[in-house]
């Protein structure tokens, strides 16, 4: 019996190829290997235009280049399920066998605007556009056309002619108009605490505070991961950094909004659209109302204190017994454990 290790450019040297006879190496080349040996390594990877093999995506990719890519009748099929791309129909069918056997289409939906897309490359190239925006001075808010925002919401002159008609709230765009309506279609409902959201994907994002492991024990809020809770108990210090003053009382905050919000009870004619239907109660804020309205409410329950037997009906009247009676102690056990 005899060996011949035959090298040529679509195997490697260490293929061995025993056979029984021989005429010449010529046939050995030409017959003998093209009809034994057919069945490539699994980590070979196929030219779909020419069947040529390579051993890896980037040399594939580099032929693909270097070949195909001048091609101007070369047809590309497209998956309408994930954006992958192929040169051959019969592919593209065998992939959608594969993997939208089921018929379940893939969806991609942005977290800033809620647009969705079916096609993977059109929805990178949407998120593009968001890493382009710019910073508006005055309200803070990320735009991608910061002129036409400053025109319509900053401007002294430009009115508020777009009026919703579930609230009353007038807008200076249709625009503006359209993304506040979905705040009052939200379809959307978690399971455990019964918030609401416009898309599926605030509620997803909502759910994994759910599933936080880690909990404050002050103001009982979760998070998924060790390093935030770390992070947010500083919030509980009482020398954590507050830049944002009121120049009228001694309130102070580590966010900007928070002090815009709460300059408003400082004024002596402030608008207050948001009126309790059971008693006189007016407000600013349509989540001050929403929390009023539990006071209303003949069936609700008092939330007991973990460290003492206060009870209060309001989350955010527990938080604040808690930072004032309880705070120090909590501490002291967490730094103990450490």
């Amino acid at each position: 019996m005899s060996k011949i290790i035959e090298n040529s450019s679509n195997f490697k040297v260490d293929h061995e190829i025993e056979i029984d006879e021989i005429k010449s190496g010529k046939k050995i080349q030409g017959n003998f290997i093209n009809s034994k040996i057919q069945k490539k390594k699994a980590k070979e990877i196929q030219c779909e235009i020419c069947l040529k093999v390579y051993a890896s995506k980037l040399s594939i990719k580099i032929h693909m280049k270097n070949m195909h890519s001048n091609d101007s009748n070369l047809k590309i099929y497209h998956c309408d399920y994930c954006g992958m791309k192929f040169h051959k129909k019969f592919n593209l069918i065998k992939h959608l066998e594969v993997n939208h056997k089921s018929g379940i289409s893939i969806i991609f939906e942005c977290d800033f605007d809620g647009k969705i897309f079916k096609i993977r490359k059109k929805f990178l190239d949407h998120m593009q556009n968001h890493k382009r925006l710019e910073k508006c001075e005055i309200c803070e808010k990320k735009l991608k056309n910061l002129k036409q925002h400053k025109r319509e919401m900053h401007s002294k002159n430009y009115d508020k002619n777009f009026q919703c008609l579930h609230c009353d709230k007038k807008f200076k765009s249709k625009k503006r108009l359209d993304e506040h309506k979905r705040t009052h279609n939200k379809k959307f409902q978690c399971q455990i605490c019964g918030q609401k959201f416009p898309y599926n994907s605030k509620l997803n994002n909502h759910m994994k505070y759910h599933d936080g492991q880690f909990r404050c024990k002050i103001c009982f809020k979760n998070f998924t991961q060790k390093v935030s809770l770390k992070f947010h108990m500083k919030t509980h210090d009482e020398n954590y950094s507050k830049p944002y003053k009121c120049e009228l009382c001694e309130y102070s905050t580590d966010r900007k909004e928070n002090l815009k919000r709460h300059l408003k009870i400082h004024d002596a004619n402030p608008e207050k659209p948001f009126k309790c239907s059971q008693c006189d109660y007016k407000t600013d804020q349509k989540w001050s109302l929403k929390k009023h309205l539990q006071s209303h409410d003949p069936n609700r329950v008092k939330i007991p204190c973990l460290y003492c037997n206060y009870e209060v009906f309001q989350r955010q009247s527990l938080t604040a017994h808690i930072k004032k009676i309880h705070a120090q102690e909590i501490k002291s056990s967490l730094t103990t454990k450490k």
